[in-house]
């Protein structure tokens, strides 16, 4: 899905399912097709599925 982002830091802390909490997680795409536009149209530039 994700190919080319590269993760910069990593979760190493684990919670124990009894101290934990339920939480909602929303997945994005990227603003942008391409975000070096190079003098395109803003509009042009969007990711139609953001």
């Amino acid at each position: 899905m994700f190919k080319s982002v590269k993760a910069k830091a990593a979760i190493t802390s684990w919670v124990s399912v009894s101290s934990g909490v339920s939480a909602e997680v929303h997945l994005y795409e990227r603003p942008f097709i391409n975000p070096d536009a190079g003098g395109k149209d803003f509009n042009e530039a969007l990711n139609p599925r953001a």
